[in-house]
């Protein structure tokens, strides 16, 4: 009789998830139907894929799968360390650039802030931090006013939750046919896009001038389009063209 009732309980939450979700996708509410689609995910039970290990074999175990996924992404994002070159001596130190961020700063990095995407570990939302109001932004400017003057960065805020995403070519099984996404900590976000803010002045000023993306007002687009349109002009000639990257 319980088990009857669990499967009648199932079956009446998913018909009312799945109802709901058409029901907003008709409305055109897209971003609530897709909630209501991954309330889903919740009710249905859950299981696990198989993957393919280093040599091939397929492994079905949770803990081996978790480890399988460790190792790939490992593999993947670890790379040596490049050693940072040291400024040139004509380089003047920004007074008002190392000065401790203000609350207006965080303010406006917190305003910036995307809205519907998903927390890091701390499990603190971009709404969150917006609905707390001023309080919340005093909290959070002084963590980062700490963190500023002790150069000790929380560790949730170097954290990252990596989900796989499967491209939809290949073999589901195969690692390689995934992309990783990060969840990183929201609070960690304001923190860069403030240290972004200080320092952007200083990496504009000191930039080549060949370089094109993350720069304001220039695009890589351009670039290749320039490229491209060089090459093809040169190719209708019957000139030869040596390009050279660095």
């Amino acid at each position: 009789m319980l088990a009857m009732h669990r499967a009648v309980d199932f079956l009446v939450a998913i018909h009312a998830a799945t109802g709901k979700g058409i029901f907003n996708l008709a409305t055109g509410q897209t971003k609530d139907a897709f909630a209501h689609f991954r309330n889903l995910r919740a009710v249905c039970p859950r299981k696990v894929s198989p993957i393919l290990d280093d040599h091939g074999n397929l492994i079905s175990d949770k803990a081996a799968i978790a480890h399988r996924w460790k190792n790939h992404s490992e593999q993947l994002l670890n790379h040596p360390s490049v050693p940072c070159p040291d400024l040139p001596s004509t380089v003047q130190e920004d007074q008002q650039a190392c000065q401790e961020p203000s609350q207006l700063k965080v303010h406006t990095a917190v305003r910036k802030l995307k809205n519907g995407k998903a927390p890091g570990l701390c499990g603190i939302t971009a709404e969150m931090l917006k609905a707390s109001g001023d309080l919340g932004i005093m909290w959070l400017t002084s963590v980062i006013k700490q963190v500023w003057q002790t150069g000790v960065i929380p560790p949730d805020w170097k954290k990252g939750i990596i989900l796989p995403i499967f491209r939809g070519k290949g073999s589901p099984k195969d690692c390689q046919n995934y992309r990783g996404i990060s969840l990183l900590s929201t609070p960690g976000k304001v923190f860069a896009t403030v240290l972004l803010n200080k320092v952007r002045d200083q990496l504009l000023a000191h930039r080549r001038v060949e370089q094109s993306g993350f720069t304001p007002g220039r695009s890589t687009i351009y670039r290749i389009f320039t490229l491209n349109t060089i090459i093809q002009s040169r190719k209708d000639v019957s000139e030869a063209t040596v390009d050279c990257f660095c």
